[in-house]
């Protein structure tokens, strides 16, 4: 497996000729090692000196590699949880450097350590930072806030390591540590990190304040005694010691409801109790008198919305490695949530360990948390993105169990005491997370119930019939008169459908701005859907406003007796956009139709993922002076790759791009692509651009900017070639343009003289450096005397306006003898060279 630049590979660990074996094979280690190595070792089965021994073993087969490791309770592999298990994380950075230190703890304050930190590792360059402390370290909020004092803003990852049956421990390839903590610090100018937390702490009491502490117990709260205070707000009778086993912390009351912190949601403590001193105090961290705070609970719907969020930041965010460190006491409350939160990361190879605590960045914030999972990234290209997978964000069914198992303690508790103050704590934790999922699955302009709602719905409910309602037009509504306008005019179709649906078995949900549908089960009989359907129709096939004077007129799409009812009802839209009539019923018949679109679906996620993933190919076209025999110059063709490789031309692409406002993203791409390429290259480069790239105020900025940050030895080896695919917004704009790019020593070529561009008026508005002549006069030159006049005839034109010719689409040696005997300067066709990667290219080849 040939791997290079930056990524990150795992293994669980067997013995030693596997770790051999895995070392050699996947991360490709040579004899000449490159690149900087981070390796992180999590193991729930290994004592410390066994843990210490295979930190040896790999600085044997690895020995530039930087290792720490960490006890673990569980571990992360590749976006699944283990137990009973050793892993070890491969982390090769190809652009930036890493530096790992071990120190005791013991002889410093936080504020000393911080400041230690900052003098082994801290750069002017450090973009990250990795920081592990064995359990019995009470000050990391301390260490980061310290940190932060010092200006430390870049994310930082890792935590309090959980034990396994042998403690907690941190453990290199010299030896095991019971009180050092070992961070790593990565420097670059090129890393690109991300960090973020998803906590799923809901705060629902009102707030108060720590009034003394002794050491990091909490002696008083609000002026009371810290413990009666906590039995009287929980409503429990006794504390217990926790011994942190399963059962102990699905019991214990104090590790229920954790208290956040009021200066960030992400800032949370669980609490315990200590028999011997019959105090309370903070897992693993200390707080101070003076600090306030809400009591919470781990709602299951904020962790989701808050992974939400996180997963549509780094689908637009370049990230090529993810780590996640996530909280024992989360994995015992949130089981089935701990899980689904790596979904999204499943084609990522996501890994990480759970912690007694967490370091993790939250808005540009490193933070201590208890409960939480924090996610940190890296990239060292612009152009590298995870394959995140938002589907499972959709599916909330296997949230049910960890939401049951809040609902079953809140009734627990108000079964066992009767008093008003415990009703009101367990019914207020209840109404807030019924709140919650309202603000989930509610459209808050309609309030409809979403899409989100739709999809946790149809599992339950066996939708097996829908009925889409669109406004016509609706964009122009929304563009003439607003978007408010336009919300209106949707709530009140909504309302007129809605009078006309009773019956209990529709559902209705909101779509997008301007459709919603209502939805039947599979028991509910198709002759009435239809005929509901029918009846609406004829009632609400229009919607006429008098605030705005305006009617919307609607569309109706309805499918039945399908599973996958959303999928066929934009199935139903595409096919039916230039069909003259306003009601559609779904045919599953139509299979040339049905392949149509699907492959058009196909290549629109081809479009997409090649935008996101990088995939975007330049290839180039070589150009045979007929003069020198030689090669100077090539075409830049665009080609796009899918994830498995396979090459796409134009023609399959294109125009879906367009259709899709696609194009613009991939123009950008391959002009950014080929521009790097060809300054570093002798020749010179044709660049397409179409009339759609220069009626773009965005792409011609950017081209603006490219070429005023190119020397001028690269700006006279570009010619922009301009292509007459699409009508120009405005002549002037493209007279603009030219003037501006010319003034940088560019050169333009007009393409297939003949048609578009090319009418003689406006060849000699432009005045081209080169034309290309069609290829369709070219085809077949040789036998056709007309054509032979045409050429001779272009000829004369180029000539007058000292322009070069390109003959192009020349396929044989007699069409090439024509070409040359016309005195045309130069040839493109597959006669001389196809288009291939640029890897494939030589500067100056000899015909």
């Amino acid at each position: 497996m040939n791997k290079s630049g930056l990524f990150s590979l795992s293994l669980l660990y067997t013995d030693q000729t596997d770790l051999e074996s895995f070392i050699r094979q996947r991360c490709n280690i040579t004899d000449k090692v490159q690149g900087d190595w981070l390796v992180c070792i999590h193991t729930c089965i290994h004592n410390q000196t066994e843990a210490s021994r295979i930190a040896k073993q790999v600085n044997n087969f690895l020995p530039y590699a930087h290792i720490i490791g960490t006890s673990a309770s569980s571990v992360i592999y590749n976006g699944s949880i283990y137990e009973d298990q050793c892993l070890i994380i491969f982390t090769h950075f190809d652009k930036s450097y890493v530096q790992v230190h071990n120190i005791s703890y013991m002889s410093y304050t936080p504020s000393e350590l911080a400041h230690l930190t900052k003098h082994l590792l801290l750069r002017p360059n450090t973009r990250a930072m990795m920081t592990f402390f064995p359990d019995s370290y009470h000050h990391a909020q301390e260490y980061v806030d310290s940190l932060a004092d010092l200006r430390v803003c870049f994310p930082i990852a890792g935590g309090l390591a959980s034990p396994n049956k042998y403690g907690s421990f941190l453990f290199n390839e010299y030896g095991a540590y019971e009180n050092n903590f070992m961070f790593a610090a990565f420097n670059s100018d090129f890393l690109q990190t991300y960090g973020g937390i998803i906590g799923g702490h809901e705060p629902f009491s009102e707030e108060y304040i720590i009034t003394e502490m002794d050491g990091n117990e909490i002696v008083s709260v609000n002026l009371q005694p810290a413990v009666p205070w906590f039995k009287d707000k929980l409503q429990v009778d006794k504390f217990f010691e926790n011994n942190m086993t399963p059962e102990d912390i699905q019991s214990d009351p104090l590790l229920r409801f954790p208290i956040v912190m009021s200066d960030d949601v992400h800032y949370s403590r669980f609490l315990r109790y200590s028999e011997h001193s019959g105090k309370l105090s903070t897992y693993s961290s200390q707080t101070n008198a003076g600090q306030k705070f809400r009591i919470s609970y781990l709602s299951p719907l904020t962790a989701a919305s808050e992974l939400k969020e996180i997963c549509y930041q780094l689908r637009t965010k370049p990230c090529q490695v993810i780590f996640s460190y996530s909280c024992v006491f989360r994995k015992t409350f949130l089981n089935h949530c701990s899980e689904w939160e790596l979904e999204p990361f499943s084609e990522c190879n996501i890994n990480g360990a759970f912690m007694y605590g967490e370091l993790g960045s939250s808005n540009g914030s490193n933070i201590f948390s208890t409960g939480s999972n924090c996610i940190l990234g890296f990239s060292e290209s612009d152009h590298a993105f995870l394959p995140i997978n938002t589907a499972p964000l959709e599916n909330f069914q296997t949230l049910d169990d960890d939401w049951n198992n809040v609902y079953q303690h809140m009734v627990r508790i108000q079964k066992k005491k009767s008093e008003s103050i415990n009703f009101q704590i367990s019914s207020q934790v209840l109404e807030q997370e019924r709140n919650i999922r309202n603000t989930i699955f509610i459209d808050k302009d309609t309030g409809l119930h979403n899409i989100t709602k739709y999809r946790y719905d149809k599992v339950r409910m066996q939708f097996n019939k829908i009925c889409m309602i669109s406004i016509e037009k609706a964009i122009v509504i929304s563009g003439r008169l607003g978007e408010n306008a336009l919300k209106r005019l949707l709530c009140k179709n909504i309302h007129q459908v809605r009078e006309l649906l009773d019956n209990e078995n529709y559902n209705l949900y909101i779509y997008d701005n301007s459709s919603f549908f209502f939805t039947a089960p599979a028991s509910f009989p198709d002759s009435l859907f239809l005929r509901k359907t029918e009846q609406i129709f004829e009632m609400c096939g229009s919607c006429f406003s008098d605030q705005f004077n305006i009617t919307a007129v609607n569309n109706f799409y309805i499918v039945i007796n399908e599973q996958n009812l959303l999928e066929k009802v934009q199935f139903c839209i595409s096919s039916c956009v230039d069909k003259n009539t306003r009601y559609h019923v779904y045919n599953p018949d139509n299979t040339v139709l049905v392949k149509e679109i699907d492959d058009r679906i196909t290549m629109t996620n081809v479009i997409s993922d090649a935008i996101i993933y990088n995939r975007v190919v330049p290839y180039f076209q070589a150009i045979h002076d007929n003069k020198t025999g030689k090669f100077h110059h090539y075409e830049a063709l665009m080609r796009i790759a899918d994830k498995d490789g396979k090459i796409y031309s134009p023609g399959q692409f294109l125009e879906i791009s367009k259709d899709y406002h696609l194009y613009l993203q991939l123009s950008h791409i391959m002009i950014q692509k080929v521009i790097d390429i060809f300054k570093k290259r002798k020749g010179s480069v044709f660049m397409n651009l179409s009339a759609y790239d220069i009626n773009s105020e965005y792409i011609r900025k950017f081209i603006y900017d490219l070429l005023d940050n190119l020397p001028d030895s690269v700006c006279s080896r570009i010619t922009f070639e301009i292509l007459e695919s699409e009508e120009l917004k405005s002549f002037d704009d493209l007279t603009v343009f030219i003037n501006h790019v010319r003034s940088r020593g560019v050169k333009i070529a007009i393409d297939d003289f003949g048609s578009g561009y090319s009418n003689m008026s406006v060849i000699i508005r432009i005045q081209p450096d080169y034309i290309k002549i069609d290829g369709d006069i070219i085809i077949n030159c040789d036998q056709n005397p007309t054509k032979q006049v045409c050429l001779k005839a272009i000829s004369t034109i180029a000539n007058s306006l000292n322009a070069q010719m390109i003959a192009e689409r020349v396929e044989n040696a007699d069409e090439q003898k024509v070409i040359e005997d016309t005195g045309i300067q130069f040839t493109q066709g597959y006669y001389f060279a196809k288009p291939v990667p640029y890897t494939h290219l030589k500067d100056d080849i000899a015909n």
